[in-house]
């Protein structure tokens, strides 16, 4: 059995015990740190689901890449599609507005900012109101170090909204590692925060247009998440790699 068939079976069983080994209701809250940089002038259309605890939620998301290397994008999570989810936490919408800073062919600098609401929330005491404001601020540094591998680190502040507790600083690292037609991505999230925690996915890039992909979100200690799967994919009227 090749290394990549390995990988495969592995996320998947974890994709698939994730809402297995979930106990009770909670929170969780997923960033982007990946805005699309490979192409200008163009748009992405993305969803996912996640199997979450006894329940499922769907995330949508649609992206314009200008030609300057600024990148615009409209995300809702937490959709609730099955189960019992936490009412406050349902619905989040965000804009998201980043811009890709080029040094040069093997390093880039990601600067982003992004806010909004959930438009459900019973932190906000009007049900179907909108609730607090949720924000966040990252960079992130790309360092391409060879055809097949990609690094990635850098940092992020939260506010207290999003945070849902007194962490708001923290890290971000992780990696790309890619063969042919198939990518392997880990991201995490350090700090103790409402986001913290790590995703790994295996992307397929068979079409030029469409990445179809399957992981999990797995929490970081003391934050009060739980694991979660990630089935989605991503289309483009650029190309995706």
């Amino acid at each position: 059995m090749s290394t990549i068939s390995r990988i495969a079976i592995l996320i998947t069983a974890v994709l698939l015990s994730g809402p297995l080994l979930a106990k009770g209701k909670s929170r969780r809250n997923k960033v982007n740190v990946h805005p699309n940089q490979t192409n200008d002038g163009t748009w992405t259309f993305s969803a996912e689901i996640n199997p979450y605890q006894q329940s499922a939620y769907l995330d949508t998301g649609l992206t314009y890449s200008s030609l300057d290397d600024w990148d615009i994008a409209l995300a809702t999570q937490n959709i609730p599609l099955s189960g019992q989810g936490d009412p406050g936490y349902q619905d989040d919408t965000y804009l998201q507005i980043s811009k890709t800073l080029v040094w040069s062919g093997a390093v880039s600098t990601i600067l982003a900012t992004q806010s909004g609401y959930a438009l459900y929330s019973a932190a906000s005491g009007i049900p179907g109101g909108l609730g607090k404001l949720h924000h966040l601020d990252f960079i992130n540094n790309k360092f391409r170090i060879s055809d097949h591998l990609q690094l990635h680190g850098g940092s992020y502040y939260v506010n207290a909204a999003l945070s849902t507790r007194h962490a708001y600083f923290g890290g971000l690292i992780g990696f790309e590692w890619s063969l042919n037609d198939l990518v392997l991505r880990a991201d995490y999230l350090g700090g103790h925060s409402n986001i913290s925690g790590a995703t790994v996915s295996l992307n397929y890039y068979r079409w030029q247009n469409l990445n179809t992909y399957l992981g999990i979100g797995i929490p970081e200690q003391h934050t009060g998440n739980e694991f979660y799967g990630l089935i989605g994919f991503q289309l483009s009227t650029g190309s995706l790699r």
